[in-house]
């Protein structure tokens, strides 16, 4: 997988993302919820 080779990326990526979804996060955290493909970008960096 690319994000486990390339794990400073991976944490870029997700340091934008949780920086641009904060408001989506707060007010609709039920459109979060909903993506499928997000829940598993973020299943990497729970190890």
């Amino acid at each position: 997988n690319y994000l486990k080779e390339h794990q400073d990326l991976g944490k870029k990526i997700k340091n934008i993302l949780d920086y641009e979804l904060q408001h989506i996060k707060e007010h609709r955290p039920d459109i979060i919820n909903s993506w499928e493909y997000y829940k598993k970008f973020l299943e990497f960096f729970k190890e």
